[in-house]
């Protein structure tokens, strides 16, 4: 490790999300290491939960940077090695840990008998590779305001990140983190846990529409790389 990552808390893993990481990170070392069907069999089997009693709930509520290391760094593997399913675990556990967030201000404000506090990010998750900390910080507003759908609160915060500045530079590292963060939503399968993902014609219009402009403002082209190894485009 080096003198840049955070270090491992002494008390780690302290609830069933950090149990989880644990796990990936052995399985993803033994697949590196020895791939096999059965190492990425298991850590489908890990990754797929299809109802709400699967959720890793125990334990208690924090986020660490090392979680956020983790996080980065099991979202870089999976996509080397095209584990789109773990990539999709990763985001519904961000949507998890932004809906933790709110519960507890919720239950603070009823605890002391005041006012819910303004409903900041979690630092940590500042660090966040930026397709997911996008999706973070949409999700967050999603559950907080609660007036629309998902899809609204993506794009919003998307025109956030460049609202001051439209150079062409700006714009294709914006079109590059959101089309990432599309390709990644779209293996999401809409399981009961992912409901919220479920974008019907009217909203994916608005997702690709949203995308297109983003493309078109940073002056490069869909079908050349880098977006041709991210939208599937053919070499022409």
């Amino acid at each position: 490790m080096s003198d840049m990552e955070p270090e491992k808390p002494n008390d780690w893993p302290i609830n069933d999300r950090e149990r989880f990481f644990d796990e990936v990170v052995r399985l993803l070392r033994s697949y590196i290491a020895h791939p096999s069907y059965k190492t990425k069999d298991a850590l489908v089997d890990l990754s797929c939960n299809y109802d709400y009693q699967q959720k890793p709930v125990l334990g208690i509520c924090r986020v660490t940077d090392y979680e956020v290391m983790l996080i980065n760094s099991i979202y870089m593997e999976a996509s080397h090695y095209f584990f789109w399913f773990l990539k999709s675990r990763l985001y519904e556990i961000v949507a998890d840990v932004a809906l933790m967030e709110k519960f507890r201000y919720m239950g603070e404000a009823m605890i002391s008998g005041s006012e819910p506090k303004r409903f900041e990010p979690i630092e940590a998750y500042r660090r966040l590779l930026k397709q997911l900390r996008l999706f973070y910080l949409a999700y967050q507003e999603y559950v907080c305001c609660k007036g629309g759908r998902l899809s609204k609160y993506l794009i919003r915060n998307v025109r956030h990140l460049y609202e001051r500045d439209f150079s062409k530079g700006r714009m294709a590292e914006i079109a590059m983190v959101f089309s990432m963060m599309l390709t990644d939503l779209s293996f999401m399968r809409g399981t009961p846990n992912e409901h919220e993902i479920q974008f019907d014609r009217k909203e994916l219009a608005s997702l690709f529409g949203e995308e297109s402009k983003l493309i078109a403002l940073s002056g490069l082209s869909p079908a050349v790389s880098p977006f041709l190894g991210i939208l599937n485009v053919p070499d022409q």
